[in-house]
C-alpha cells in the first residue's frame, strides 16, 4: 500500500512536468484554442473569415490531434526536446520542426515535408509584433518549401511565422506554387487564445 501511495504522487510530478514542457512553447493541453483572423487572396479576390484552432486531444504516441490548423482541417503538433512540430495527415509519418527550442536569431534547419520536397526555416529576427490578440515578443521565422531532389530545389511556397513561446504561432503568412499564375496567399493573425 505504500508503494502505492508514494506512486501517486510521482506520477502527478511526471504529468505537471510533461505539461510545463509543452508550456514553455506552446499551450497544449485538451480544449486550448487559438482564434485567428484569416486571409486568402486568389489573384484580385481575397477571403476573410476567422479559423478556431483547438486541441482535441492526444493520439498515439505524444501527437495532440489539431482542427484548422495553418489551414489543415485535422493535424497533430507536439512539443519535443527539439521544438514545436506538426505533422498533417496528407504528408504522412513526415513531421515539421515549425520552431526550434532555444532557437536564436541566425539559427537554421531544415525539415522534410514529403519524399519530394523540403522546408529550409531561418530564425530572421526577435520582434515585437501586434495582432488583434494583443503585442507580443516572437520569433520571426521564414521558410522556403523546395524540391529536394539533387540539382533542381526549385521552390514549390515560401512564408513566415512568428512564434511567441508560451502562446504559440502569434501570425504567418505562405505563399503556395510560386512558378504557377494561380498562387494562393494565405496569412492569419492571432484575435484570442483560450488556455485550458
Amino acid at each position: 500500500m505504500a508503494h502505492y501511495s508514494l506512486g501517486v504522487p510521482m506520477l502527478w510530478l511526471a504529468l505537471t512536468a510533461a505539461i510545463a514542457l509543452q508550456d514553455d512553447l506552446c499551450p497544449l493541453q485538451e480544449g486550448t484554442a487559438w482564434t485567428y483572423e484569416t486571409k486568402e487572396r486568389n489573384g484580385p479576390s481575397e477571403a476573410i473569415r476567422e479559423t478556431v484552432s483547438r486541441v482535441r486531444g492526444l493520439t498515439s504516441g505524444d501527437w495532440l490531434e489539431v482542427t484548422d490548423f495553418l489551414f489543415y482541417e485535422m493535424a497533430y503538433v507536439r512539443t519535443s526536446d527539439q521544438g514545436f512540430e506538426f505533422r498533417a495527415p496528407e504528408y504522412g509519418e513526415h513531421s515539421l520542426l515549425l520552431f526550434k527550442r532555444g532557437a536564436r536569431v541566425g539559427d537554421s534547419w531544415i525539415s522534410t515535408l514529403t519524399d519530394e520536397e523540403d522546408v529550409h526555416y531561418r530564425v530572421e529576427a526577435e520582434d515585437q509584433i501586434d495582432v488583434p490578440a494583443g503585442r507580443f515578443r516572437a520569433f520571426r521565422v521564414s521558410f522556403v518549401v523546395s524540391e529536394s531532389r539533387p540539382r533542381s530545389h526549385e521552390r514549390c511556397g515560401e512564408g513566415a511565422i512568428w512564434f511567441s513561446p508560451g502562446t504559440g504561432i502569434v501570425k504567418g503568412w505562405i505563399d503556395r506554387d510560386l512558378d504557377c499564375h494561380a498562387g494562393v496567399t494565405r496569412s492569419f493573425a492571432l484575435k484570442s487564445i483560450e488556455k485550458r
